[in-house]
């Protein structure tokens, strides 16, 4: 089935949540997470920002939409 109109789509594809939000990850986490992301992008140092997604379990665009 091809997903050019809108109207033909079974209801199911758009049911549900999209993101959860982890208790797990404090406000103190998250600061930390933007600080830190916002500070190798300003210095340009590769790599941070994929190492804490890996450590934190969490997406990339989550960590640049933080800044």
């Amino acid at each position: 089935m091809l997903l050019t109109d809108i109207n033909n789509l079974p209801e199911y594809v758009f049911t549900g949540k999209k993101f959860l939000r982890r208790k797990d990850i404090t406000e103190a986490i998250q600061s930390h997470i933007a600080v830190t992301g916002f500070m190798a992008m300003e210095n340009s140092n590769y790599g941070i920002i994929t190492n804490f997604s890996r450590q934190f379990n969490v997406s990339r665009p989550f960590i640049y939409d933080m800044q």
